[in-house]
């Protein structure tokens, strides 16, 4: 990205690379209710398109304090754009036992999304055959944008949803530490509140331990792809999805 002109004062950019069905849309909705900070959309489209960002949004927006959310893995040129553009890299991830059974009722209103093809037939399949529909079809992507940005992602704030959702606040504000911007707590609460009013933000029956109902071939099937990354098994995130999964199979 030679000769790109990034000159002026440096702005809080935010990018929320996140898995769906993380909690993002509302965490996103706080950063964007807070006072000199809008959310940005750095996409030209969405449905089966992969969130990659555009060029000209990036240089459109980058004059703004912005939050963007995007479920986006990393890759080399992710790399450049986020040095290009001084964006501060925060990925949101949960226990993929609970995105699993999250996802399942998703597909079951909004088939469309680039994780996999998923069609109108798999949206009238029972909840045990889509929950191993989602496992072997969309749990690849998690996985993969897991392991991108945990083995190549420059060194990124990571935040489990169940440490979001438990303290929302204190998690705005380490991410506003890591972007050096000088958060206020008073406003980051109200940005909260406003965000809580707003009535777009959804959790879809955001709680935790949902995975514990997932069936057992699904449950099998997920235990079985977590087995291929052998680097994390301690990991914080495939030890909480196994666990979650345990006398499931």
């Amino acid at each position: 990205m030679a000769g790109l002109d990034m000159g002026g004062e440096q702005k809080a950019h935010i990018l929320l690379a996140c898995m769906p069905k993380s909690g993002s849309t509302y965490f996103s909705a706080a950063f964007s209710q807070y006072s000199g900070f809008r959310a940005v959309f750095l996409v030209v489209g969405f449905g089966r398109r992969e969130q990659e960002p555009d060029l000209s949004r990036l240089i459109e927006h980058k004059k703004d304090n912005y939050v963007a959310q995007l479920h986006l893995r990393h890759s080399t040129m992710t790399q450049m754009i986020i040095q290009a553009f001084g964006l501060t890299p925060v990925v949101l991830t949960r226990n993929l036992a609970d995105i699993a059974v999250s996802l399942r009722d998703y597909i079951r209103k909004e088939a469309e999304t680039p994780l996999a093809y998923f069609t109108e037939r798999h949206r009238q399949m029972d909840d045990a055959g889509l929950e191993e529909a989602v496992v072997h079809l969309a749990m690849p992507w998690y996985l993969n944008f897991y392991a991108g940005w945990k083995n190549d992602g420059c060194n990124p704030l990571f935040i489990d949803y169940e440490d979001m959702t438990r303290d929302t606040a204190g998690a705005m504000m380490r991410v506003y530490e890591r972007a050096g911007f000088a958060a206020d707590p008073a406003e980051v609460a109200a940005a909260l509140q406003r965000a809580a009013n707003i009535g777009e933000t959804r959790f879809n029956v955001g709680t935790s331990g949902r995975g514990k109902n997932m069936s057992p071939p699904a449950a099998a099937a997920l235990l079985k792809l977590l087995a291929f990354y052998p680097e994390f098994h301690d990991d914080p995130l495939f030890v909480k999805t196994r666990k979650t999964l345990e006398g499931k199979n």
